[in-house]
């Protein structure tokens, strides 16, 4: 489950609690991917060729 980040929209610091806020989701795919054979390199490459996508369809 994803925390909710604490604080509002509008505050200049949200990137970065929203960023805290995925740590231990990234941390649970890691842990299943590894236990579905994955490398540690795999999975963080492909969570961020697939941030790198997604980013790119907002634009």
């Amino acid at each position: 489950m994803i925390d909710s980040p604490s604080l509002p929209p509008e505050h200049p610091d949200r990137p970065q609690d929203c960023a805290a806020a995925m740590v231990s989701v990234v941390r649970t795919l890691e842990e299943e991917g590894h236990l579905a054979g994955w490398t540690r390199e795999e999975i963080l490459v492909a969570l961020t060729e697939t941030a790198e996508m997604r980013l790119g369809s907002l634009v």
